[in-house]
């Protein structure tokens, strides 16, 4: 009878269970039927409407031409594109192009910009005017290489003993390209704060420059568009500031856009657009179906016991009515020591079988198969659970690494000009922090090298100082942050590979405009500021240590004003620091919201695969050393003049040797106190 009814319930259980799954099966098909039912309503809705707008669109195109040819596009919804390029003679760019989109018609005026190595041979000043809608023009300023043998002009003449006397005649000329100014254009907005990065336009010769303000997405220009300035002297520094204000409507209707996608999309597409929370879901579900089998191997267990006790309580009561029949008829083999023995059968902490002699070792308790078996189903259980967490967190990882931009370059030592390999255990990085308005292509204006030092258990990052007098492959002798703007982080690479000697295939750019948002997607990170660097950084009036915002940080490590190029670059590496501090400090289970939050401002050529075994290698040696220097160091490089442009002149050989020497056989670099 208890076999009968275990068996009935252990059926019971598995309908139960069976229902269960079909129930959960029924509610997603369902939820699944409604989106697709929504999703079908809203694309009917959407063809119905574009449907009507286009045979609205083909009669005012009909009737419009007859009537009022003069009112076709209004002037507030018109826009064209104008299209900068600064080229030499034979149309070759020698910079970066400059794309102005959504411009309303009429007349643009723009101005050339000064390039290192050439000369403006266009008007300095040109305009363009655009009259129709969707129009996209292109302006070219044409440039040609500086000459270098100006000196030698002289020695053409030798035979006029006069003119050689006059020689020094030409120099006034020659001294008025030495008048240099820089201006720097910030956007701001109604209550006076940086909205965008500030743009710094350097080497700017004597003369009026115009200046054009840029669209912000989500601002509304509220002053004039374009502005004036006039460079009179040498090292002149002037600022001029747009003023916008903010369109509240644009992100109201970004997000009902997001919500309406989502909608259509799905539940299910909803709960992936963040995946934290795909992540959750699926660990609940997976803890569920686990809680689910272990209830069902408990409730299994205590039927067993309970099936297990249902005999010997049945033996238990049988014995003491055969002992008193034994009693009765006074016969019995053993008589009265027959008793004694089956009252010790009901201490006995053995188990009695049938035809066994009751001393036997064969008769002790020893745990039972069904014990055996349900650890091993629990051990099972919780390895499964394990194994199903941590595939969950690996695809994830991947799922948020994945959200990187990838910019493939080639990996081969040719294209990145590696003449010597590295050390074993030593990884370099190099990172770029990109100075431009238009994404990743523009001059670097922070470069490091972060090395991880297996070794040594040390993260090194090494600022390389961006006037570095260096020479750029293919463009000659120049400075090392416009090794980017030329070619990206291939030309990039392959000049510090070539000028230091280094073996560096991988590189990570972000943009400084994504700078603040990274940092607050971190909580901050905690720096000392002095009194005067207080006064750069908007919130803050005297020095201190500070827990500083994204924008804050990114005020400190662009100070460029009250001290020299060393220390702005120190303070690039101390934000470098405190940040990757921050992530190594920072909790597990905040990983996935930072990187959610940061990833999509970086650009990689980097695996996810690759990155994934990097973060590996930096938490499983635990490495918390960071040592970060400057490079080329002060004693090794000193600034000259060159051509009217300020560089940083140093012995490459001398400077490969010490480089290499401290990234690959983590020997000390000498830093100068000047």
């Amino acid at each position: 009878m208890i076999n009968c009814e275990v068996k009935v319930m252990n059926k019971q259980m598995r309908k139960w269970f069976m229902l269960l799954m079909i129930l959960t099966m029924i509610l997603s098909f369902g939820i699944a039927d409604i989106y697709g039912e929504e999703d079908s309503r809203a694309l009917q809705q959407e063809t119905e409407e574009a449907a009507e707008e286009e045979s609205e669109e083909e009669t005012e195109e009909e009737t419009e031409p007859e009537e009022d040819p003069e009112e076709e596009p209004s002037e507030e919804e018109a826009r064209g594109n104008i299209r900068i390029r600064y080229i030499d003679s034979e149309g070759n760019p020698v910079g970066d192009s400059v794309l102005h989109q959504d411009l309303p018609l009429g007349e643009h005026s723009y101005s050339a910009k000064t390039i290192s190595g050439y000369d403006l041979v266009s008007p300095r000043s040109k305009s363009v005017t655009l009259t129709r809608d969707g129009e996209l023009l292109v302006l070219d300023f044409e440039y040609v290489e500086a000459p270098e043998e100006r000196e030698e002009e002289p020695e053409e003449a030798p035979a006029e003993e006069e003119p050689a006397e006059e020689a020094p005649a030409p120099t006034p000329p020659s001294q008025a390209p030495a008048v240099k100014g820089t201006v720097v254009v910030q956007y701001l907005d109604a209550a006076g704060e940086e909205i965008r990065q500030e743009d710094i336009f350097d080497e700017l010769p004597a003369g009026v420059h115009h200046f054009q303000a840029i669209e912000i997405e989500g601002y509304e220009l509220s002053d004039e568009a374009s502005k004036a300035m006039e460079i009179t002297e040498n090292g002149q520094r002037e600022t001029i500031s747009f003023t916008y204000t903010q369109t509240d409507e644009l992100i109201d209707d970004e997000e009902e856009e997001e919500e309406e996608e989502d909608r259509r999309r799905g539940f299910f597409a909803w709960l992936w657009r963040n995946p934290i929370f795909g992540m959750v879901f699926l660990l609940l579900i997976l803890m569920i179906i686990a809680l689910i089998f272990l209830l069902r191997s408990l409730y299994k267990t205590r039927k067993k016991r309970r099936m297990d006790r249902g005999p010997r309580d049945a033996g238990e009561e049988k014995a003491p009515k055969g002992r008193g029949e034994m009693g009765a008829g006074g016969l019995g083999e053993q008589g009265r020591p027959g008793a004694k023995e089956g009252a010790k059968e009901e201490e006995s902490p053995y188990e009695i079988v049938p035809g066994q002699d009751p001393s036997s070792k064969a008769t002790e308790k020893k745990p039972s198969l069904s014990q055996k078996k349900r650890r091993r189903r629990a051990v099972l259980i919780i390895i499964g659970v394990l194994v199903a967490v941590l595939l969950l967190g690996y695809v994830g990882a991947l799922y948020l690494l994945d959200r990187i931009e990838r910019e493939e370059i080639a990996r081969d030592d040719e294209s990145l000009g590696i003449e010597e390999e590295g050390s074993r255990g030593v990884t370099n990085i190099a990172v770029f922090g990109i100075d431009s308005a238009e994404g990743m292509r523009g001059r670097s204006d922070a470069i490091m090298i972060v090395t991880l030092d297996e070794n040594n258990d040390k993260i090194k990052i090494t600022s390389i100082m961006r006037d570095s007098y260096v020479e750029i492959p293919g463009r000659g002798m120049d400075k090392v942050n416009h090794a980017y703007a030329f070619g990206g982080p291939e030309l990039a690479i392959k000049t510090l590979n070539q000028n230091f000697r280094l073996d560096i295939r991988d590189f990570v750019s972000v943009n400084f405009n994504s700078m603040p948002a990274i940092i607050d997607a971190m909580g901050g990170i905690e720096q000392e500021i002095t009194d005067r660097e207080a006064t750069q950084i908007k919130g803050l009036e005297r020095g201190g240590t500070y827990t500083l915002t994204g924008r804050q940080a990114l005020d400190f490590s662009r100070i460029r004003k009250i001290d020299s190029d060393f220390e702005r670059t120190r303070r690039q590496r101390d934000v470098m620091e405190a940040t990757i501090q921050k992530g190594l400090n920072a909790p597990v289970t905040s990983y996935p919201g930072m990187m959610n939050d940061i990833f999509p401002h970086m650009t990689t050529n980097m695996s996810s695969n690759y990155m994934l075994n990097m973060a590996r290698k930096a938490v499983t040696q635990n490495i918390r050393t960071i040592e970060q220097v400057q490079f080329p160091t002060s004693d090794l490089a000193q600034g000259q003049m060159i051509n009217g442009v300020y560089y940083y002149v140093f012995d490459r050989a001398e400077a490969a040797n010490r480089l290499r020497a401290y990234l690959y056989e983590d020997q000390p670099m000498e830093q100068s106190t000047d």
